[in-house]
């Protein structure tokens, strides 16, 4: 048995899964590595680019109809025969020591091990988001980032608890996953490196336009309390599920202003989009948390925003930025 069995979900990713599979490839400890490379119905040339990789004894290439990133993760795990697992996206690579330096502190009492990652744009530039938090809890949901590729993960307790990535989800079902496996995680470790490389000015990055799937960030959300709610977890980390769900809110209306508008939505289109944003929102929290108000008021990414409990303010800021 191998160490850590490698899932990339690749879609029409022609242009950059040549440079992600060789950052496996190149890892120092390739040879404890089991790579599941899987095609999601890819339209362009991508299957024929990771076929060439089937050479490799410890690499394994699924072809498998359109299904999302969800699904084609979910086929990866149910493949994967490590003992543990990590997560890589096709349109990003990794550091060659990755992997060996994330093993090695895996352990019987480490259940999730998260690293840096290196943001890489589009004029080449690069820089370092390092978590230098000593936070040892995965149940502070807040202490690393909702991300699950710079994250190395128990095989077992995945198996333990039938975690999967919602199928339903096009956007944030990385979040649900994470936060459903922290719950049963014990004890982590937060390395001060940046690890991964993360392309974050792809064109089509949802990151970097707005448009209907960001409202499944609200979906993903409820997802998570219900299931919280479920297990009679849901008043026990209430606190710590309100933030994360602010979190995410705080920072997507900050970021009005970067979104880029697809060529075939008008300007009123995408501030309809944004006030659809912001009422599935206030709906949201209204449902799950009374004292919303208070925490989003309080909550800072690079510098407080008053208006972001007030509708008609909202509105304007929208306005300004769709201008």
């Amino acid at each position: 048995m191998r160490d850590i069995s490698v899932i990339i979900p690749a879609y029409n990713s022609e242009d950059t899964i040549k440079r992600c599979v060789k950052s496996v490839i190149n890892q120092s400890i390739f040879n404890q590595l089991e790579v599941i490379l899987i095609n999601d119905g890819s339209t362009d040339s991508t299957l024929e680019i990771l076929m060439d990789y089937a050479k490799y004894a410890n690499v394994k290439v699924i072809d498998v109809a359109n299904g999302g990133p969800a699904k084609a993760r979910n086929i990866g795990i149910k493949t994967a025969s490590a003992k543990y697992i990590g997560f890589v996206d096709a349109d990003d690579y990794i550091e060659e020591d990755m992997y060996e330096t994330m093993l090695k502190e895996m352990n019987e009492d480490i259940d999730l091990v998260c690293c840096g990652r290196r943001n890489l744009y589009s004029d080449n530039t690069t820089k370092d988001f390092i978590n230098n938090s000593n936070e040892t809890d995965p149940k502070k949901f807040n202490s690393t980032t909702a991300y699950i590729w710079d994250k190395l993960f128990k095989k077992d307790i995945i198996n333990q608890f039938n975690i999967e990535f919602p199928e339903n989800l096009s956007y944030a079902e990385d979040f649900y996953f994470l936060t459903i496996y922290k719950l049963y995680a014990k004890k982590m470790v937060i390395l001060p490196k940046a690890l991964y490389v993360y392309n974050i000015d792809q064109n089509e990055s949802i990151t970097n336009k707005y448009d209907e799937k960001l409202l499944d960030i609200i979906k993903s959300l409820r997802e998570v309390n219900n299931y919280f709610i479920n297990k009679n977890e849901f008043e026990k980390y209430k606190d710590e599920l309100l933030m994360c769900s602010v979190g995410f809110y705080a920072r997507r209306v900050s970021e009005f202003k970067k979104y880029k508008r697809r060529k075939e939505d008008s300007r009123n289109k995408n501030k309809k989009l944004q006030q659809n944003f912001i009422e599935e929102f206030f709906n949201y929290f209204n449902e799950y948390f009374s004292d919303w108000k208070k925490v989003v008021n309080n909550y800072k990414t690079k510098r407080s925003k008053f208006y972001r409990t007030n509708k008609v303010l909202l509105n304007v800021y929208i306005f300004i930025r769709n201008l």
